[in-house]
């Protein structure tokens, strides 16, 4: 076989090209950061979940309103669940975090949460459930 050095200098191939060897530190520190982020959303897609089911609502009086709500969570997480009033023009008029401790109950637990509101409300709902950290 001949010698390489004829087509290197053909091709524009050196191997102390500083731009080729900037170049592969740029692509192997993107695909680093790709395959983290893809672990970090991995990580998170999997965690335990909390799930929600609104199955009733009271408007007591023009100062509260009353919410039942199932949860389904990890027994031995805590959630804490964001319930709110709205008017009928779809204000939120009150608003309360309920936390749902840890404990020995497994599958769905009832709650019911009491949202103090600043006018009547025609509709009291969950809006959302996080696990506490």
């Amino acid at each position: 076989m001949g010698d390489q050095a004829p087509l290197d200098e053909r091709y524009g191939r050196s191997p102390s090209d500083p731009a080729r060897t900037r170049r592969r530190a740029v692509v192997g520190v993107g695909i680093g950061v790709v395959v983290v982020a893809g672990f970090a959303w991995w990580v998170q897609a999997t965690q335990a979940q909390v799930e929600f089911v609104v199955s009733s609502y009271r408007v007591t009086d023009d100062h509260s309103t009353e919410v039942d709500f199932s949860l389904s969570k990890d027994p031995a997480a805590v959630a804490v669940c964001r319930v709110v009033a709205q008017n009928r023009y779809q204000e939120v008029v009150g608003t309360i975090d309920v936390t749902v401790p840890s404990g020995p109950q497994t599958g769905r637990s009832q709650q019911t949460a009491r949202v103090p509101t600043r006018e009547r409300a025609v509709v009291g709902t969950v809006l959302s459930c996080r696990l506490q950290r």
